[in-house]
């Protein structure tokens, strides 16, 4: 074993709309770690992971407690030049100032509803058994 927990991506984005997802990284990160989270992109990677080792495989993978998915809802963003700034009483700033702020999905729960519903292998998934 080389460490007990991981928390990495395991794709990458190719675009706004899709993901290169690398299968034997994910297999030997399942083998190497006693746990492996998943820093997920919009759980774009789930229909990999289903086509790798089919939908009871990786509601078994779920319910082991070895693989998580962890999916973020916050960011940061550079709100210098927001033009709402002046609506919570902040100037905007200046070409070349700049000021960073971490952000977030309007409402977390709509935000993860929308990443299942594009990904058409999550409808396959029973999402009140499965605890992401």
């Amino acid at each position: 074993m080389v460490d007990k927990r991981l928390l990495a991506r395991n794709a990458t984005l190719k675009n706004q709309d899709d993901i290169t997802f690398n299968p034997d990284s994910f297999i030997q990160r399942l083998l190497l770690f006693d746990n492996y989270i998943m820093d997920s992109i919009r759980l774009k990677e789930i229909t990999y992971i289903i086509d790798l080792i089919g939908y009871e495989g990786f509601i078994e993978l779920l319910k082991s407690g070895f693989f998580q998915i962890r999916l973020e809802t916050k960011f940061i963003a550079e709100l210098g030049q927001f033009y709402y700034r002046p609506n919570f009483g902040k100037k905007i700033l200046p070409n070349h100032h700049y000021s960073f702020d971490v952000g977030a999905q309007a409402v977390e729960k709509i935000y993860i509803s929308n990443c299942c519903q594009t990904n058409s292998k999550i409808g396959q998934l029973n999402l009140k058994k499965v605890t992401f």
